[in-house]
């Protein structure tokens, strides 16, 4: 969830107060390129947040619901208007519809927010885009915040982000070491999830309402293993295998 889909949140939550109605967020799991090409655009696609994550990040929003669509082949297929008026109209009552810059939906790329601002007449909503949101005078796309995850630019990345990139998971090995330090496990639950370069990072461990600064290490990962990243952090702290929350700050450069 980075920059442009926070100012996408924070409009939609004011308009839904001046209409006297509830904001709804609609997203689509998997990624559609996964569905669509699976053997290329979509064949490597790394996800900056898994659904966990992205479920746990909007639970700190004024969010009132997340209305999740299973994306298949099948759905792919339905026209724009055909999703306007099955899911925006009947389904949702949707009175004012918020959309990104240069967003498209329906089959073939058919709606945008052109399409709707013609039919709002029509179906009775109002229809509003959103600008393209810059950081450092650089549009902000999931591709840019990848790429600056995957050289290890996380405070660039960051940035993008307007948020600290997380890691969700569950923690699988904990070891004690010498001066009261912890070494511990977590791993994610996609195969997705992308995880910076090898390396040391400065981060902090979340653990309930307790935050904790700790060093994270990555690895080298298989594609075809679950990522995880270890972590150290010193104290006494109880900690137990389960569910744990991660953030990256800053990548740590030793000369």
């Amino acid at each position: 969830m980075h920059a442009g889909h926070r100012a996408i949140l924070k409009r939609l939550n004011i308009l839904s107060q001046k209409v006297n109605g509830e904001s709804v967020l609609i997203t689509f799991y998997p990624h559609p390129r996964k569905v669509l090409y699976p053997d290329t655009l979509g064949k490597n696609l790394k996800m900056i947040c898994t659904q966990n994550e992205k479920i746990h990040l909007l639970q700190e929003t004024k969010l009132n619901h997340l209305f999740i669509i299973h994306f298949t082949n099948e759905f792919s297929k339905i026209t724009a208007e055909q999703f306007v008026r099955n899911f925006l109209v009947n389904k949702l009552h949707a009175r004012v519809i918020v959309v990104g810059f240069n967003h498209h939906f329906g089959y073939d790329k058919q709606g945008d927010y052109e399409y709707l601002y013609e039919l709002q007449q029509y179906f009775g909503f109002q229809v509003e885009e959103i600008p393209q949101q810059e950081i450092e005078k650089e549009t902000v796309s999931s591709t840019r915040i990848r790429q600056a995850l995957s050289q290890g630019l996380i405070q660039k990345a960051n940035a993008y982000l307007q948020s600290h990139f997380p890691f969700f998971g569950v923690v699988t090995e904990i070891n004690p070491l010498d001066n009261k330090l912890t070494k511990i496990k977590i791993k994610t639950d996609e195969i997705e999830k992308i995880v910076p370069p090898i390396g040391l990072y400065a981060g902090v461990l979340q653990m309930d309402i307790k935050k904790i600064k700790c060093l994270i290490i990555t690895n080298e990962i298989d594609e075809n293993i679950i990522p995880f990243i270890e972590i150290i952090f010193q104290g006494e702290i109880n900690i137990t295998l389960g569910d744990n929350t991660c953030i990256f700050c800053k990548r740590i450069t030793i000369i």
